[in-house]
């Protein structure tokens, strides 16, 4: 399998010994603050590019291609054309989405989730300039950004990190917010992300469910293996937009890894990685990322 190796990077800051400026570190480009830069992206460029900056509304741009039978929007399309998405059988080309991570045309419910975002910020940003008709685009837009990350600040503290590490390691190790410390080192450490954080490949259900408004089977929409949505945002156009995927997300448990089935094949034997013809393994990738970071074993 084709592998790239993470770049590297000098670990020299003030305090630093010898043996720690001779360690090879590996560089992390995406910010480690809670600040919802999956929506808005990591760099100035990203952001500029995510903006409907000719609106001078403060809004995020929008697909200008499809949106929903109730006219609701999509991301926007990626710049370069053709873009390497999936296609589905006799229907229109649909391109692949554009966000502030790169990967959210890897699933059908990481589509859901940043059209949902995109779709929350520009209904924010439209109430605050209905109130404040006296902003510039500039502040419409921070000012909505400040309420979008508060929101995924809410979300992950309050309603998702409890339940992965349980209601007592939260309270012992995290405890309620005290206020900001800036003498507190918010980088995200190696091992961290390199293995701790990959726990939720083993959440990953063989099966994508698509339910309609009961929470029932989709008439329409069946459930689908996970290897057939890599890359197929044509499922969300064309196949009833985010919401069955929505549902089915909401109404389903996570997989339970065992110790004979840590990871669904569907991600260790069908993994599709764009540009790329030949079938992954998430599970290999993984562990020779841990070799490339040279974590302990």
């Amino acid at each position: 399998m084709p592998f790239f190796r993470s770049n590297a990077a000098c670990a020299i800051h003030r305090g630093s010994d010898i043996r720690q400026a001779l360690q090879r570190q590996q560089m992390n480009g995406i910010t480690s603050f809670i600040d919802a830069s999956t929506v808005y992206g990591h760099s100035p460029r990203l952001q500029s590019s995510l903006r409907d900056l000719p609106g001078l509304d403060g809004k995020l741009a929008v697909n200008d291609q499809f949106r929903d039978h109730t006219g609701r929007t999509y991301p926007p399309s990626v710049a370069n054309l053709p873009s390497a998405c999936r296609q589905g059988p006799h229907v229109e080309r649909v391109e692949c989405f554009r966000a502030g991570d790169s990967r959210l045309n890897e699933g059908l419910p990481l589509i859901c989730l940043h059209t949902l975002w995109l779709r929350e910020h520009n209904r924010i940003a439209e109430a605050l300039k209905h109130i404040n008709s006296h902003w510039s685009p500039e502040t419409i837009y921070q000012e909505t950004r400040k309420i979008v990350g508060a929101l995924h600040q809410i979300i992950t503290m309050r309603d998702y990190v409890p339940k992965i590490i349980g209601e007592e390691s939260f309270e012992q190790y995290i405890g309620p917010y005290r206020g900001y410390d800036p003498t507190t080192d918010p980088s995200t450490s190696n091992v961290f992300a390199t293995a701790a954080f990959r726990f939720g490949h083993g959440t990953i259900s063989p099966i994508l469910q698509r339910l309609n408004e009961s929470f029932q089977m989709h008439e329409h929409f069946p459930h689908l293996r996970i290897s057939s949505t890599f890359f197929s945002p044509w499922r969300i156009v064309k196949e009833g937009g985010i919401e069955p995927t929505l549902r089915g997300a909401i109404g389903t448990p996570a997989s339970t890894a065992s110790a004979n089935m840590l990871l669904t094949e569907e991600v260790t034997e069908r993994l599709i990685i764009v540009n790329n013809s030949e079938f992954m393994d998430l599970a290999s990738l993984n562990l020779q990322r841990g070799r490339d970071h040279g974590l302990p074993a």
